[in-house]
């Protein structure tokens, strides 16, 4: 069936053949049709429905959605491009049901696209990349998972994504378990508190140098960064450094042992409290929001 919505609710799925909604506008939507827990790209172990790479490339569609606000938890191993090459935009995964969390178990995951929700919780444990479209992730899609509706990311976890990265945990906010990356051709947001036990580096407006992307192309000025009023950034051990067109601090850095680093993308024009410049500016409000006990670099 061409450019058509399919949903597939089962309690295990074998995909021996093609699968093919169309690639304009097709949808595919799998879930597990007991509530239980879902694999996806990774050994059966005790998971209740389970996804393998060759199951992933004969899927051809606009857009996959796997799981939704009845399913168990989601577990996904390592996603190498070739896996999902035939979904043309979104990969996205939901566990918002209860007490459920995505947990990304793999080394390395790549997508084109990638949205995943949660209502406890996402563990990050490897890298994530995407090639076409943004990374959004929400530990705390239903607003009422708790201390435990966190995004932990291990320590040096590298998110790279050739549009925009946008993390969000309302109520469970960010962890970093020692260096993180973050790394965006656009805009890198974070919308709720993170904590890191090392160094933070954010990288908005990145050159595309990455061999999954594509050629080498340069900044284009049009990657900033937000921490938005909720958010607060903590590099308990560490430094923070921001690189971008632009920066949006309204919300603090209120601790960054190691020093805070403010770096312009581009060669252009800066602008400090009361003197904006149109380019990179920072204003007397962003400086009183900056705090630490290292050195202020900008």
């Amino acid at each position: 069936n061409k450019d058509a919505l399919l949903n597939i609710i089962s309690n295990e799925i074998f995909l021996g053949s093609t699968l093919n909604v169309g690639q304009t506008s097709g949808e595919i939507f799998l879930n597990v049709s007991d509530g239980g827990d879902i694999g996806i790209v990774i050994s059966p172990e005790d998971l209740d429905w389970h996804l393998d790479s060759g199951e992933l490339t004969r899927m051809y569609g606009y857009n996959l959605q796997i799981g939704d606000d009845t399913s168990g938890s989601i577990a996904v191993g390592s996603i190498s491009p070739v896996f999902t090459e035939n979904i043309l935009n979104d990969v996205g995964m939901e566990a918002t049901a209860d007490g459920e969390q995505v947990v990304f178990r793999g080394a390395d995951a790549i997508f084109k696209k990638l949205t995943t929700l949660s209502d406890k919780g996402i563990i990050v444990q490897g890298n994530l990349t995407t090639t076409e479209e943004d990374i959004h992730l929400n530990g705390d899609a239903t607003g009422s998972g708790g201390a435990e509706a966190k995004i932990q990311f291990y320590d040096g976890v590298i998110l790279k994504s050739v549009r925009d990265i946008i993390l969000e945990a309302e109520s469970g906010h960010l962890f970093g378990d020692g260096e993180l990356f973050l790394e965006a051709r656009r805009d890198i947001t974070i919308k709720d508190p993170l904590t890191t036990q090392s160094n933070l580096v954010i990288n908005a407006d990145a050159p595309d140098n990455s061999p999954i992307v594509g050629p080498v192309t340069p900044s284009d000025g049009e990657g900033d960064f937000y921490l938005i009023d909720d958010g607060v950034i903590n590099a308990t051990t560490g430094y923070v450094e921001i690189t971008a067109d632009d920066v949006h601090l309204d919300g603090p850095i209120s601790r960054a042992d190691g020093g805070v680093r403010l770096y312009p993308r581009t060669d252009t024009n800066m602008g400090l409290g009361g003197t904006p410049s149109g380019e990179f500016d920072i204003s007397d409000a962003e400086l009183d929001r900056i705090t630490t006990t290292g050195t202020l670099t900008i």
